[in-house]
């Protein structure tokens, strides 16, 4: 509910020389921290589309990347801490939405 809250108070997006961009939350494959799970990081994603994206935020979905990238290929090799490829594909993405228009 707090989270949600805090989505509130982001404005519309009304300026046509400016973009904005969320991150989804990651897929994390370590489920050791009882808050850092999949179904959260999901709740989450889906809480911050429903409400930014009428807004005119625009999202990168970085959780299918790491999800294609879990584990020992996510440079760290606990599925916690996740640096190395996914964060590469993440940026990628990004400089795509930047540069599609």
């Amino acid at each position: 509910k707090e989270f949600g809250n805090k989505l509130d108070a982001y404005g519309e997006i009304n300026n046509e020389t400016s973009e904005y961009y969320f991150v989804t939350g990651f897929y994390f494959s370590s489920e050791r921290e009882p808050h850092v799970i999949v179904d959260r990081s999901l709740q989450f994603s889906n809480l911050a589309w429903k409400k930014l994206t009428p807004k005119g935020y625009k999202m990168i979905n970085a959780f299918d990347v790491t999800a294609a990238f879990t584990y020992d290929s996510d440079g760290q090799n606990d599925g916690l801490h996740i640096t190395g490829p996914p964060i590469r594909a993440i940026l990628t993405k990004f400089f795509h939405h930047l540069c599609q228009e």
